[in-house]
């Protein structure tokens, strides 16, 4: 099949509804997951290493989350009788999979830990009697390139490796054809993963902007209730000459009144509120999200099976 038919076939409205709401679902499970750890490790110090191990294992989970997305994307392109592919018997595929996803992402992991090891060691040489420093100096520009080329490998290994693992059952083998296939195809990877990757970060910033000034006038015409809009989103949100417009036309909150109407009735249920409010936003989120990570996954796996089949 040519290129082109590939990619209005993955495109078609019945498959890509079904790709969204499989990425959508697996996206929003892994931020509702991260969010979940990072509370738990607000209970620790900033500086302690259970906050920072609660932290990096969310993002952790967020990672899996975008390649599990990706496998089952390509599982939907992989399969020759995909008219005959359920949502169901999709969603079910995928699940069986996601051991396989950890284990890739352990992998990758392993490698970027490899990778800083490496030059924390080398960074002793710092400590050899006055030419330690000079070989440190010197080193700057060697290490600057050394941390480029495993960014690149790194990021080439995160896209390509889910993909071939979904062809086969043997991560080793998937491993080593992952290997193979950047080494004959590194250059065509590269310039694909530039120009969408560059796509991808616009796409995302433009509406990340628009629900900035869209939240900074949403919170103005919300009397600025703190409740309704988690800290995050508070942060996150720009005003705007709507938004100062809107914030003096509508009245200011009166949270003592209420107080007084409801007594400690009010904060009973306050917590709770909180989470539900942002479990909601979670959900928008992860809903956003999902349209341009859905595109480019999409893409990325039918570019990736034209780039083998001309191997």
């Amino acid at each position: 099949m040519k290129f082109t038919n590939k990619l209005q076939d993955s495109f078609n409205i019945k498959s890509f509804k079904i790709n969204f709401f499989l990425t959508w679902f697996f996206i929003f499970i892994g931020i509702s997951l991260a969010v979940i750890l990072i509370d738990i490790g607000v209970n620790f110090s900033k500086k302690n290493n259970i906050y920072i191990l609660f932290q990096n294992t969310g993002l952790f989970l967020v990672f899996i989350s975008l390649i599990t997305s990706m496998g089952s994307i390509h599982i939907s392109n992989f399969k020759k009788n995909r008219e005959k592919l359920t949502p169901f018997v999709l969603f079910k595929i995928s699940l069986k999979k996601i051991p396989t996803f950890i284990v890739i992402s352990l992998i990758i992991l392993l490698f970027l830990a490899t990778t800083l090891g490496i030059e924390i060691l080398f960074s002793y040489s710092g400590k050899i009697t006055f030419a330690g420093p000079v070989i440190i100096s010197l080193s700057t520009i060697p290490i600057l390139f050394y941390n480029l080329f495993c960014s690149l490998i790194l990021i080439c290994m995160s896209v390509i490796y889910p993909l071939i693992s979904v062809e086969t059952d043997n991560i080793y083998r998937a491993f080593k054809n992952t290997l193979l296939f950047l080494k004959k195809n590194w250059i065509h990877t590269l310039i694909y993963l530039m120009i969408s990757f560059t796509v991808l970060y616009l796409c995302i910033e433009v509406v990340f902007k628009l629900l900035m000034y869209c939240s900074g006038i949403a919170q103005a015409v919300s009397w600025n209730i703190k409740i309704g809009f988690p800290k995050i989103v508070t942060l996150f949100s720009s005003k705007s000459i709507f938004s100062t417009f809107v914030q003096q036309m509508v009245p200011s909150p009166d949270p003592l009144s209420i107080y007084k109407e409801f007594g400690t009735k009010s904060l009973k249920y306050l917590p709770l509120f909180k989470h539900f409010m942002r479990m909601c936003y979670i959900f928008f989120t992860s809903f956003i999200l999902a349209f341009p990570l859905t595109v480019f996954f999409n893409l990325t796996s039918v570019v990736y099976d034209k780039l083998k089949d001309e191997n």
